[in-house]
């Protein structure tokens, strides 16, 4: 029978299915079906009758069952506009998180520096006769304690980084990754990287650094710095040191020692412990963040570096690292402050709170003196204004 036939005989076949032939003593029982079955019929007149297999079926059963490629198109379209748009949501969400832990790390060592001071009645030293920096004397109070067991504050050697318990003895340039850290000890001094002084959102994780800044030289022998070293110096790492040193992305404010006879030196200077701050602990800063950068030493391959966390108080009168250059090699980006958020640099204040400095290339031109009051202790220009 033809679809077409099959049409015209819907109610006939609906009619004639509604008895049982296993019981047709039940006259009455099919006749009620029966009537049920016509009433059904006359409802859905777009069932049609398929008498080949003996079923009822529906137009839409023979219907496609899929996208055309068209539509497919269209929804990989969709897909893909949705994608764009909410993607630098999520990313501009990573970064705030970053941020945070970022301003999280700075107020863990303002905090640090604060409860030194309650127990020693001054800040630590900038830099002390072996060049040691506050971050190491700050360890047990970030609750790095144990890694302090392991610095050596050892007389006879004249700086930190030539005392074997610190770093392994030095075996080559730093550039150079073949010699191998001797053992023992099991953990040198200046080893390991910590979470505290890692910024989540710097490029040049301390992991991956192949030389660390140990130590910078500025002012007067003997005054700003320990004698036997050039003055504006920097000192890198070599092998195989270089392998195990611990770096930091935030660094002491040393504040600047060249204007007006010194006026805006900072809390963190050679050999002195500041007590007390008279500009006020809210307008001075104390650490700031440090991005790094890479530094060339003549032989073509540029090094990623960051600070040693043992370094000493970083100086203001270079300026900020503001990024544009970076990672340009002749940049040595690793003694001057900066940062890899954006426009500004987060710096944490001798009170306790972080807040970032904005319009970095200002500072470092019609705004650099307020730059080096904000990093003074005891200048009395410091003005609400400046802020």
């Amino acid at each position: 029978m033809n679809l077409a036939h099959s049409a015209r005989h819907t109610y006939d076949w609906s009619f004639m299915n509604c008895f049982n032939p296993r019981h047709p003593e039940l006259p009455d029982a099919g006749l009620a079906t029966k009537s049920r079955c016509v009433l059904s019929s006359r409802r859905y007149k777009t069932m049609i009758a398929d008498t080949t297999v003996g079923r009822v079926t529906g137009f839409g059963s023979h219907g496609r069952h899929g996208f055309s490629l068209i539509e497919l198109l269209v929804v990989i379209a969709v897909i893909s506009i949705l994608i764009s748009l909410l993607l630098p949501a999520v990313q501009f969400a990573r970064e705030s998180a970053r941020r945070t832990q970022c301003k999280n790390n700075l107020k863990q060592i303002a905090l640090a520096a604060q409860n030194f001071k309650a127990t020693h009645l001054h800040f630590p030293p900038g830099m002390d006769r072996r060049h040691v920096g506050p971050l190491v004397r700050l360890l047990p109070y970030l609750e790095l304690g144990n890694q302090y067991t392991f610095w050596s504050d050892d007389t006879k050697y004249v700086y930190w980084w030539l005392n074997p318990k610190n770093r392994p003895p030095l075996a080559g340039p730093p550039w150079d990754r073949t010699p191998i850290p001797p053992r023992p000890p099991d953990r040198y001094g200046s080893e390991g990287n910590f979470s505290t002084f890692t910024c989540p959102s710097n490029v040049t994780p301390p992991s991956a650094a192949e030389t660390q800044l140990m130590t910078v030289t500025r002012g007067v022998a003997g005054r700003d710095f320990t004698n036997g070293l050039p003055t504006d110096w920097n000192l890198y790492c070599g092998g195989p040191g270089n392998q195990i040193m611990g770096g930091t992305h935030y660094a002491a404010v040393a504040g600047d020692i060249y204007f007006k006879n010194g006026l805006y030196r900072g809390i963190f200077t050679w050999e002195q412990v500041v007590r007390t701050i008279p500009d006020g602990t809210s307008n001075t800063l104390m650490f700031g963040e440090v991005r790094g950068g890479q530094v060339d030493f003549g032989n073509g391959q540029p090094l990623k570096t960051v600070p040693a966390f043992g370094i000493g108080g970083l100086w203001l009168t270079s300026g900020l690292n503001d990024g544009k250059n970076y990672p340009d090699p002749t940049e040595f980006g690793s003694h001057n402050f900066g940062s890899p958020h954006g426009d500004f640099i987060h710096f944490a204040f001798a009170d306790g709170s972080v807040r970032p400095l904005n319009y970095i290339d200002m500072y470092n031109h019609d705004s650099f003196e307020v730059l080096l009051r904000l990093g003074g202790t005891n200048d009395n220009e410091m003005t609400p204004g400046d802020l």
